[in-house]
């Protein structure tokens, strides 16, 4: 487990509070069943459909993020390229210090939409 410095309590019991208002919002969402396979954090597996998803996002709020799980699941599945996509690049450096030699990228802004796209054209990721 590597803890993180936060500002806020994610993915632990200190979340209980708004579990009920998260679950009400959930079930509010339209959901469908994926058409690329999405692993889950709090089990690092693979999740069928959209009550699968649903459970997950609502014990991710409470649970311990199962990323090394999730990021080996997915290269012993043949991922060898992975997108970060939001502010910063936290997660891009964490899959690097889970393995380096893995292709990574994160995108945040125009800049790098357009780099990302320019990438994918030349098929360098």
């Amino acid at each position: 487990m590597i803890p993180l410095a936060v500002s806020i309590a994610p993915h632990s019991p200190l979340m209980e509070t708004i579990v009920w208002a998260f679950r009400t919002s959930l079930r509010k969402a339209q959901l469908r069943t994926p058409l690329v396979p999405v692993i889950g954090n709090v089990t690092g597996q693979p999740l069928s459909g959209a009550s699968e998803i649903r459970q997950e996002l609502e014990r991710q709020l409470t649970s311990p993020v199962r990323w090394m799980e999730s990021i080996r699941y997915m290269i012993d599945s043949g991922i060898t390229a992975f997108v970060e996509v939001g502010p910063g690049a936290v997660l891009t450096g964490l899959l690097r210090r889970i393995d380096s030699t893995m292709e990574a990228v994160s995108v945040s802004d125009k800049q790098s939409i357009g780099t990302l796209a320019r990438e994918l054209k030349g098929n360098s990721l």
